[in-house]
């Protein structure tokens, strides 16, 4: 995080982008997100409102799948909330038998506190399964390779060429 906000990169790389990419082989966009879990980490371990497992310890988020919504609420400027909604999550796990929540249920609980980090993902296959099943199979082995967005593109694009209607 130092090396980014006091711009510890320069001299050797022409960018911080280029500094992940070449010294740790990370995108700009991995990077921003370990800096951005960091941050979040940080807010937790600090907070009061974290519980404690039975070692006395802080229970904290272990994996990016649990931290990414928790991230999306600090980067709204929201640190308490996102205390309050992995508070919620640890207490809701314990509830289930579990011993640290899972990245679906934070995800669900930090919903509930901001709906501004609603995740709308539409595979494909739903898309397509929700036009008709009969074309699922003749869609994927048309499209097979591609990359998810032109994916999803040349399926609109095929339905429409097609008459398939919705």
């Amino acid at each position: 995080m130092e090396i980014k906000h006091e711009e510890l990169w320069k001299g050797d790389y022409e960018s911080f982008e280029q500094y992940c990419n070449q010294k740790w082989d990370y995108s700009l966009n991995y990077a921003n997100r370990l800096i951005t879990s960091y941050n979040t980490i940080t807010i937790l371990e600090a907070s009061e409102l974290v519980p404690t497992g039975t070692d006395g310890k802080k229970i904290l988020p272990t994996s990016q799948f649990q931290l990414r919504p928790l991230n999306k609420i600090v980067n709204e400027g929201k640190e308490e909330m996102a205390t309050q909604a992995w508070a919620d999550a640890v207490e809701k796990a314990g509830e289930q038998n579990r011993s640290i929540p899972t990245g679906k249920l934070v995800q669900q609980i930090a919903e509930g506190y901001c709906p501004e980090v609603a995740i709308e993902v539409i595979h494909p296959y739903r898309v397509v399964t929700y036009l008709n099943p009969k074309y699922r199979k003749l869609l994927d082995t048309t499209l097979r390779g591609e990359k998810e967005a032109d994916y999803l593109r040349r399926m609109v694009e095929y339905c429409l060429n097609n008459s398939i209607k919705v």
